[in-house]
């Protein structure tokens, strides 16, 4: 009996280490995947209706890019 607890006990040990491998490589595919690079362009503001981007776009002026979802 005391074998089968030890499979069993082995096997649960042999899983914990494989989950944490595959969490472990997930994670480190993310850092690698960010981009490091640094973006020249503005920053985007979408706005939802016409007149927060009007607004927007006045209180922004060329410092941000602002788009609206609906078209005016």
């Amino acid at each position: 009996m005391q074998v089968k607890s030890k499979l069993r006990n082995g096997g649960f040990q042999i899983m914990k280490k494989l989950v944490m491998a595959l969490v472990l490589a997930s994670m480190i595919f993310t850092l690698v995947s960010c981009s490091t690079t640094a973006n020249s362009s503005k920053p985007l503001v979408y706005a939802s209706f016409y007149p927060i981007y009007d607004l927007t776009l006045k209180i922004a002026g060329d410092k941000l890019e602002v788009k609206t979802i609906i078209p005016p």
